[in-house]
């Protein structure tokens, strides 16, 4: 039997140690309430404190092998909106897998948070990306245009 994975691994930088803690408790209560609903991990994901990056600033991991890129990006967008991150670009990356060759194994996609308001500057699929490019390169063809 096939398994199926969704990969990450970022860092998101928070405005202090305590702010990094916040968020952890703050998602230690959403797992809790998930937990009573029978759901093991309903994040999907891990998340830990990281002390500090390379620019000085403390971070929290957040990380998987098979959790959910929405989940993760809720996450971040609650904790830029209650002022627990610093304030910039953020992006997350993801990959989808499988452990064996199945045509929809593969794939993955991107995912860009201002961290200063929480909104979604940009998202990406490249399953979607990938059909809608060959439909229009379809189209082109067609058309006899280049």
């Amino acid at each position: 039997m096939a398994e199926y994975f969704t990969r990450f691994s970022a860092r998101l930088p928070m405005t202090s140690e305590s702010a990094a803690h916040e968020a952890l408790l703050a998602l230690e209560g959403r797992r809790k309430a998930g937990e009573a609903h029978g759901d093991p991990n309903p994040e999907g994901f891990e998340a830990a404190y990281d002390h500090l990056d390379a620019a000085g600033r403390p971070v929290v991991w957040l990380h998987s092998r098979a959790g959910s890129p929405d989940n993760v990006v809720a996450f971040v967008q609650d904790c830029a909106e209650r002022g627990l991150t610093e304030p910039g670009l953020w992006t997350l990356i993801w990959s989808f897998d499988c452990s064996r060759p199945r045509l929809d194994g593969y794939g993955g996609g991107a995912c860009i948070v201002d961290l200063a308001t929480g909104a979604i500057v940009e998202r990406i699929d490249l399953n979607h990306w990938a059909s809608v490019q060959t439909g229009r390169l379809r189209a082109t063809e067609r058309d006899g245009s280049s």
